[in-house]
């Protein structure tokens, strides 16, 4: 699904309004998500808040007038042609937003998944999975998640997050899509592979300017590798150590430790090994 109201000149442009020499205007990720849309590959449908909205924001202190009724009419065609609504209670239609430059910036963007979700549509979510081609296989299958999650207060100055998810078919709403949704079977017909993952967050605050947080999480695919093979993920876990200072009230700066470690079913595993810096100032 792609939407197509927006206009290659406007604030909002569609995935299938724009092509890979867009990147100045769309970003590096959304000409690259514009350019496979164009080459006909299986791209969810969406769009690109533009570098002119950006622009506009950051000399004039708010968004553009306009730039509201642009996003309300990309999101109504996106919804429009899945035939799901966002924060619908059943099968609601689930959208990421990710913030991108004209250059990538390798562990500097933000990234906020799942948009849609909500107490009441949690419990009911449920994905469609259906693959076509021209020679026949028409496979489809349902995709089913349950999370919950919450947060202890351990005193004034420290509190303990928890998430906990599992289903089958939503491999790739856990661990970055570090695995698939499923996978065809000998008959052409869908074979969900089974997640469970989660993650636990402890934080606490030393000063009104300094805080800190230490996370763990991992994520375990059951997959049917009679179909699947053995150069699949099997499992990932990794630990995160980080010390955020806010010298000033919208100003950040922190550094992170990351330790990952993913295993495949074939037995043979690999670590990563970051340390990462960022500044970031809030408007």
């Amino acid at each position: 699904m792609t939407a197509s109201t927006a206009s290659r000149t406007g604030l909002v442009v569609a995935f299938a309004d724009g092509d890979g020499t867009m990147a100045d205007t769309l970003g590096g990720k959304g000409a690259g998500l514009a350019q496979m849309t164009r080459l006909g590959l299986p791209v969810p449908g969406g769009f690109t808040v533009t570098t002119e909205a950006c622009r506009a924001y950051l000399a004039e202190g708010r968004e553009p007038p306009e730039l509201a009724g642009e996003l309300a009419r990309a999101l109504a065609a996106l919804e429009e042609q899945s035939g799901k609504r966002l924060g619908d209670p059943v099968g609601p239609l689930l959208v990421s937003v990710r913030s991108g430059g004209r250059f990538s910036m390798p562990g500097m963007m933000e990234t906020i998944l799942d948009v849609g979700l909500n107490d009441e549509s949690v419990a009911g979510l449920a994905r469609q999975l259906r693959y076509q081609t021209t020679t026949g296989i028409d496979a489809n299958e349902t995709g089913l998640g349950l999370s919950v999650s919450g947060k202890f207060n351990l005193g004034k100055s420290d509190d303990l997050r928890y998430m906990v998810s599992g289903g089958t078919g939503i491999a790739r709403y856990l661990g970055l899509a570090a695995s698939n949704d499923t996978v065809l079977d000998n008959v052409n017909e869908f074979e969900n592979i089974d997640v469970v993952g989660g993650f636990v967050a402890w934080r606490h605050v030393y000063t009104p300017k300094l805080r800190s947080s230490l996370f763990y999480s991992t994520a375990r695919y059951d997959n049917p590798t009679t179909f699947t093979g053995l150069g699949i993920t099997e499992s990932l876990q990794s630990v995160h150590g980080a010390l955020i200072y806010s010298p000033y009230p919208k100003l950040d700066v922190g550094v992170e430790y990351m330790i990952g470690k993913r295993e495949l079913e074939s037995g043979s595993d690999g670590e990563l090994k970051r340390l990462q810096m960022h500044v970031k100032y809030n408007f």
